[in-house]
């Protein structure tokens, strides 16, 4: 990512940082997916282009939010004093050290593995906002979903996060839903995630 010029950037200076290297999802979306139907279907039809535009407001949300910490900090000590995208998780989980139950962190540090395209989907994060009451089954299913469109593990990491979250009635029926998919990938995956569990 560029350097952000000043120490404490205006709000517009923060955008134009995140923007450059990080594209509107609502407007880059169906350009960067063209030709793979699996991926746009799970984007238009099943809530994913929804999710990741989730994802982009709570970045940028984030990304101001760190900026208003005072630089004598001691979570600034030794760093450049920037509110940069690399600071941003490690500042989450410096406020969930104070406030656990805080949910503005709580959703970043869920959906940091979307964020940077990782192998895992923040599954202890998810939880944690479910225990709470704080989010749509949807949400994880989501998450879940985009991360096998762009990775193709095909594992069931979805449904075991349901079955750790109770297997929530409603989290069935919006995998049956995905069920009903025109691609077969997004089938076959929605029947993995309803087996493990719904089925065990």
């Amino acid at each position: 990512m560029p350097e952000l010029k000043n120490i404490i950037p205006s709000d517009d200076e923060l955008y134009a940082y995140y923007r450059e290297h990080r594209p509107d999802p609502a407007v880059s979306l169906s350009r960067d997916l063209e030709g793979l139907e699996d991926a746009a279907e799970a984007a238009q039809r099943f809530g994913c282009l929804e999710y990741l535009c989730k994802v982009d407001s709570l970045i940028l949300d984030g990304l101001k939010w760190m900026n208003e910490l005072d630089r004598s900090h001691p979570f600034w000590s030794g760093t450049n004093l920037r509110p940069t995208i690399y600071k941003l998780f490690d500042f989450a989980r410096m406020i969930l050290d104070s406030e656990p139950d805080n949910l503005r962190a709580l959703w970043l540090v869920a959906v940091e593995d979307t964020f940077w395209g990782a192998n895992d989907l923040g599954q202890h994060w998810w939880l944690r906002l479910w225990q709470m009451d704080s989010i749509d089954v949807k949400w994880p299913i989501r998450a879940g979903l985009w991360n096998e469109m762009m990775l193709g593990y095909n594992n069931d990491a979805v449904g075991r996060l349901l079955r750790q979250m109770g297997s929530p009635p409603a989290g069935h029926d919006y995998l049956a839903e995905i069920a009903t998919a025109e691609n077969a990938r997004l089938r076959e995956w929605a029947a993995k995630q309803i087996e493990s569990a719904y089925q065990f």
